[in-house]
């Protein structure tokens, strides 16, 4: 067979019923349902008069759409396939070079290529995907021409099917056309190495807009009479269970895609996988060995690598299948082509000579389209030159050693350094620029620059980077640009690309070695030294960025309090991260900043006498008030649960755990009323009995579902805070090697930080405790009553007012508040438990959105912050918008070893223009943040006095939603004989507020959930809410320069209060009030702060008002009246 269309009906012939095309959740398309596609889709283009010599260019994210829209254009015209991240320009070259006939798009897609085809032109054809009552890749077709209807011919074996350009190495991108009778030519040669056969199936994981995903994966599976599974791209977290479903044969990808695999496959080390596979085939870039070596391990099928290129309608060569030989570090033997070694002179050169690699044969394109210079130079005598540097070993098998182009190959997408050349040339501070690869670690090369500025010019490397992203889609942009005075030029006075990397950032890194520096000054070492014992990196160099290197709000939390202490200088998070962040920008900034004096604005943290009347914390005054109005509210209570497997030692575990109660005086700190108010009082050492309890079920019961109900009954018993203790250990045993760690606490004691330190504790002492030895962890230099002396010692006159005048500032008159008013259902609590829906995000999308972090110089937990207030504002229709943001509030290195409650909860307000684009909003609400992360020592109680007017916050809590992205220091103990794991209870207590959105990272992604409030969302609600956050998260990082009222969103069927009209969905305002209490002191109005509110009884509170003195009644009162919403971990 010579046509794509002759070899697929042939295929519908013998096998009608054989699945052909495969999808997530959609039932496969069969040879014949796909012909029948075909043939109805081929029809169609002849009445929009689209015939055999048009080109219709196709743009679709990946997916059986995308693969049966190739094949109609494929067999019918010639098709030209586009990455959807094309931006603008792209997009006008390509369509502009191609002369498209038509424009062939999704209809969910978001691009510009509409505007660019519009304004050419160029009819627009809409593929809409019939999802989900037709087979994987049926779609219809929707648009005009305005042309005449045609009549349909057949295609012949050299009419041009596929259309792709190449990258553009030393001038512009080239278009590559390659036949049917290629296209079919390559299919028998990838049938034949790989011994194909109708019962194999594929897992595409490579795009279908690159030849690779074309040929090698699709074509191949359907030119063998087999089929093919078409998922929307690629994801670590979810190729296992790909595998497991559709049980695929093989599989083809690059080397990056196998090395996420690898990743994963060691994250989950007890998961069988599929048996099916048979073969990995691997091409595009080359194959680390010890990648190849460890995928042989772990799938324990042969792996192939195999060369090709887009100009021979991908494979040239490959490593045969067992039993013939694979050599390691070489690409195979003749797959289809024959294969010669040229010099330069054209001459074929003997075995083991290097030269440059040739081809000749069937699959080879015919010539460059109408580029007669281009083709002069390819060719010689028939041979086409590949511009790759390579030798033939005395068996055949071909060894590449390098690229004649100066190309860059990152990660198997080839990138044309020119390019990227003139792009950055054209911002009016360069005077001289040149782009070249640098080594990457899992991408092979990254792209980096040289630039020489204009005279007197004055640009950064991060606002080059934001240019950049005008012009260039996001995988081009450099990720380092060098600014210097000179480029290395070659003896013509040409600029070099090749070793710029060693000449520029290789002796850049060196001459910022530690130890490697002498002009470096003492304050840099000191400097780059706490650099690397916050990030764990060795060799800062003196230039490196902070969030570069992995620095977020954390690790910078750290680096202040070390700072401020080792230095006395207190410096903004603005200045940290946004006036410089870079060993010498930060070393200059606090030496300008140097007391002269010595002396620091901030006292000293010092350990004080015991003998000392303690009072509470400002985060925990405000706690305390709540569990006031019912002593038997448990909102508060924690909950942490390890599963311990293996043969555990329970007296060292016992033991364990009341030395770390013995440590950390907050865990033996109760909370008696005295006449000066509450105060804490710290209590002696004592024993802590490990309560050891019988698994009460039968083998019939459901184990998890028994031991959560046991373990929630467990939270919902309170503490005595009067009496103590505030922790009790509880330890369920399962099976003789089955134990449930059950540690249950009070929040006045315990943050979200402090679960770390706890089971960092744990771990050390539990194995020193196993093997007999006592305890080797140093004592704490100061306890948490030390640091509540300290916090309210220097956070009170011009400190207090200046964070206070900033807030007042920032907040205005706190209406922003009010995120959730119209909203359905009472502001009041009544105890009913909160639900929560899952948030999860792939590796792959977590590394995207990592490097696009990068690429902006923002933190994760911008970007999605960021995300999160755009869904806010789109769906409430609000501009002005403040919800609370929890802070570890660590700001002392001394601090950070402690178990206490220092977090607090800073109100963060987004102000939107949806004209701005979402790039500039991100870098807005990144300032917005750093600013507010310097004022984050407020107490709350201080803010909410400050704002009014009062009924503002009347009758609602201070923060309707709380955004919480858990990126404190997490730790699973390891511990001695016993595989722990980390346990959450899979219900929620009182919704504490309205809606709580979690995020934490994790080894397979960034994950987590929105708990919220059943009387005021439904989980329908929720659940579009999520789904429409994944889609501005894409958004933003695929559209970072496009207007916010351009995102495309959903709230249709998720029964969305704000899209409903109607009296029964706007709240009174007097329903939002709570009622007054009758005590003659206490008559103002209170706001519960996620504090059950129908047990707020007038008789309970009076009856407890009523048993204080008169001097602890006023007091109390004075106290109600600051009352404030409580923190969050």
């Amino acid at each position: 067979m010579t046509t794509l269309k002759q070899l697929l009906e042939q295929w519908a012939f013998q096998s009608p019923t054989h699945e052909a095309l495969l999808g997530l959740d959609r039932s496969p398309l069969t040879f014949g349902h796909m012909v029948e596609q075909l043939q109805a889709l081929r029809a169609a283009f002849c009445q929009l008069g689209l015939g055999r010599d048009t080109r219709l260019a196709l743009l679709a994210p990946n997916g059986p759409d995308l693969a049966l829209a190739f094949l109609a254009c494929a067999t019918s015209a010639s098709c030209a396939p586009l990455n959807p991240a094309y931006r603008r320009e792209e997009v006008a070259f390509y369509l502009d070079d191609l002369e498209a006939s038509a424009l062939l798009i999704a209809g969910t897609l978001e691009s510009p290529a509409r505007e660019v085809a519009h304004a050419r032109g160029i009819p627009i054809l809409e593929l809409h995907s019939l999802i989900p009552d037709y087979p994987a890749g049926c779609f219809v077709l929707e648009g005009r021409t305005g042309l005449p209807a045609v009549a349909e011919q057949a295609t012949t074996p050299e009419d041009i099917a596929l259309i792709l350009h190449t990258s553009g190495t030393t001038a512009r991108p080239k278009q590559v056309p390659l036949t049917q009778a290629n296209l079919c030519a390559s299919i028998r040669h990838l049938q034949r190495s790989l011994a194909l056969t109708p019962q194999d199936r594929c897992l595409n994981l490579m795009p279908l807009f690159h030849i690779h995903g074309l040929v090698g994966a699709l074509l191949a599976a359907l030119g063998s009479g087999g089929s093919v599974i078409c998922p929307p791209g690629f994801s670590s977290v979810d190729v296992f269970d790909w595998l497991d479903t559709f049980e695929p044969t093989w599989y083809t990808a690059v080397p990056t895609i196998h090395q996420a695999m690898l990743a994963q496959a060691r994250r989950e080390p007890t998961r069988r996988l599929n048996q099916r596979v048979r073969f990995i085939r691997s091409s595009s870039a080359s194959l680390p060995p010890t990648v190849m070596a460890e995928l042989e391990q772990v799938f324990g099928v042969p792996v192939i690598e195999a060369y090709g290129m887009t100009e021979a309608a991908h494979q040239m060569t490959s490593n045969p299948l067992p039993p013939g030989v694979r050599k390691s570090g070489s690409v195979g033997l003749p797959a289809g082509p024959e294969i010669r070694i040229l010099s330069v002179g054209g001459e074929v050169l003997p075995v083991g000579e290097i030269g440059e690699v040739a081809i000749k044969g069937p699959n080879v394109m015919a010539g460059y389209c109408q580029n007669p210079d281009a083709n002069a130079q390819a060719f010689t005598r028939g041979w086409f030159r590949t511009g790759d540097q390579g030798y033939l070993d005395p068996d055949g098998y071909l060894f590449l050693t390098g690229r004649l182009k100066e190309l860059i190959n990152r990660g198997g997408e080839k990138i044309a350094p020119l390019e990227i050349d003139q792009a950055l040339l054209s911002h009016p501070a360069i005077q001289q620029a040149v782009t070249f690869a640098m080594p990457h670690p899992t991408l092979g090369e990254e792209v980096a620059a040289a630039v020489v500025l204009q005279e007197q010019a004055i640009v950064t490397e991060a606002e080059l980077q934001n240019f950049l992203t005008q012009s260039l889609a996001e995988f081009k942009i450099p990720r380092r640009i060098v600014i210097t005075s000179e480029i290395p030029k070659g003896p013509t006075g040409k600029l070099q690309r090749i070793g710029l990397s060693e000449k520029l950032l290789d002796g850049l890194h060196d001459s910022q070695k530690t130890g490697e520096a002498p002009s470096r000054s003492v304050l840099e070492q000191q400097i780059a030294w706490l650099w690397s014992s916050i990030l764990g990196q060795e060799d800062i160099g003196l230039h490196e960025s902070f969030l570069q290197l992995g620095g977020d709000s954390i690790s910078g939390g750290q680096l202040r309090s070390r700072i401020r202490d080792l230095f006395q200088v207190e410096l903004s998070w603005l200045q940290l991260f946004q006036e410089t962040n870079t060993v010498a920008g930060l070393a200059a900034l606090i030496q300008n900043h140097l007391p002269e004096n010595g002396s620091s604005p901030i006292p000293p943290l010092v350990a004080l006498p015991d003998q000392r009347r303690l009072p509470l914390a400002f985060a925990q005054e405000p706690l305390w008030l709540a569990t006031q109005f019912n002593t038997g509210n448990t909102a508060y209570n924690r909950s942490l649960i390890l599963r311990l497997e293996g043969h555990l030692h329970m007296q060292a575990l016992e033991r364990s755990l009341n030395e770390i109660v013995r440590r950390h005086e907050a865990l033996r700190t109760t909370f008696p009323l005295d006449a000066e108010g509450p105060r804490q009082m710290v209590n002696p050492v004592g024993i802590h009995t490990l309560e050891c309890r019988e698994f009460p079920h039968s083998p019939k019961d459901n184990v998890e579902e028994t031991f959560n109900a046991l373990v929630v009954r467990e939270v919902a018993t309170p503490f005595d805070l009067i009496q103590g203790p505030v922790i009790r250990f509880i330890i369920f045993r399962v099976t003789e090697l089955d134990h449930r760690l059950v540690v249950i606490l009070h929040h006045l004691v315990s943050d979200g930080w402090s679960d770390g330190v706890f089971f960092q504790e744990l771990e050390s002492l539990y194995n020193r405790f196993c093997q007999g030895e006592s305890s080797c962890l140093p004592e704490l230099s100061i306890q948490y009553g030390d640091f509540v002396w300290w916090q309210q010692q220097w956070l009170t006159g011009k400190t207090l007012a200046s964070q206070l005048e900033y807030w007042k500032k920032q907040l205005g008159d706190g209406r922003s508040f009010q995120v959730l008013q119209g909203i359905k259902g009472p502001s009041n609590r009544t105890g009913k438990t909160s639900r929560r829906e899952q948030v999860m995000l792939s590796r792959l999308q977590t590394d995207s959105l990592k490097a696009f972090s990068r690429q902006e110089s923002v933190t994760p937990f911008t970007i999605l912050l960021a995300g999160f207030f755009i869904l806010l504002h789109r769906w409430t229709q609000k501009d002005e918008i403040t919800i609370g943001v929890p802070v570890a509030n660590r700001i002392h290195p001394l601090l950070e070893p402690l178990i206490g409650l220092l977090a607090n909860t800073l109100p963060l307000r987004s102000n939107i223009q949806w004209a701005q684009s979402s790039r500039a909003f991100l870098q807005q609400l990144h300032g917005t943040g750093l600013t507010a992360f310097s004022h984050a020592d407020l107490p709350l109680q201080e803010l909410r006095q400050a704002l009014g007017p009062a009924e503002i916050f009347t009758g609602i809590s201070l923060f309707q939603i709380l955004f919480v992205f858990e990126n404190a220091p997490q730790y699973l103990p390891r511990l001695k004989d016993l595989t722990s794991q980390q346990m959450n209870l899979p219900v929620e207590g009182p919704a504490l507020v309205d809606l709580s959105f979690f995020l934490w990272d994790q080894p397979q992604g960034i994950q987590g959930y929105m708990v919220f409030d059943q009387e005021v969302f439904s989980g329908k609600m929720i659940q579009g809410l999520i789904r429409n956050y994944y889609s501005i998260l894409e958004w933003m990082m695929k559209s970072p320069n496009s207007p916010l009222r351009s995102l495309q969103l959903d709230f249709s069927h998720m029964d969305d209060p704000f899209q409903e009209k109607g009296s029964q969905h706007v709240r009174s305002q007097e329903k939002e009030r709570l009622h007054e209490a009758d005590s003659g002191e206490i008559n103002s109005t209170i706001s519960t702060g996620g504090v059950d509110s129908s047990a707020m009884r007038r008789g309970n509170l009076q009856e407890r008002v009523a048993k204080l003195s008169k001097s602890q009644q006023k007091l109390f009162n004075k106290k109600l009246k600051q009352f404030r919403d409580p923190p969050s971990t």
